[in-house]
């Protein structure tokens, strides 16, 4: 036998046409949602923290750039009233507010009051201790400074804080 006669006996076989890759079945398109719906709620997440953090930084820098205890207070007052709302925050004196402050962010949970040194507290004591001694006008430390801008950073929504 010759090979060429061989193959001269497939020439009448026809190949299949190649599958198409649409329409998709179903169990692609149940991926293709799936994606879609985690896509949509990892976006809204992200927007939303987003959202939430944007007064925060723009406090934080402010808080940066001020000079007297009771623009400090001030901005953090305005900083609770934003993420714990108006009523509940908009009555306290200079020494609730640091009692909030205390309860609210600090004292929170053990990780949260580890993270405070002994040093940074009593430069927020001395904060709020000036607003309630009639010292309000008086220039502000580096050290009660950088106590505000901790104070600041540490909101979250663990501890309560909402976007009000």
């Amino acid at each position: 036998m010759n090979p060429n006669d061989l193959m001269e006996a497939f020439k009448d076989v026809q190949t299949p046409e190649q599958a198409s890759w649409w329409p998709l079945a179903w169990g692609w398109w149940l991926v293709i949602l799936l994606l879609l719906v985690v896509v949509l709620v990892v976006g809204k997440y992200v927007f939303q923290q987003i959202k939430f953090n944007a007064y925060k930084k723009r406090v934080i820098h402010q808080l940066k750039i001020t000079s007297s205890t009771q623009q400090l207070a001030v901005l953090l007052k305005q900083l609770a009233i934003h993420y714990y709302g108006r009523t509940q925050v908009a009555s306290l004196s200079a020494e609730k507010m640091h009692q909030f402050w205390l309860a609210q962010v600090i004292n929170h949970s053990d990780k949260s009051a580890k993270l405070w040194q002994k040093q940074e507290l009593c430069s927020l004591n001395d904060l709020y201790a000036q607003q309630y001694s009639g010292n309000a006008q008086a220039e502000v430390t580096a050290e009660q400074q950088a106590a505000a801008i901790k104070l600041a950073k540490q909101i979250s929504r663990k501890n309560g804080a909402r976007d009000v």
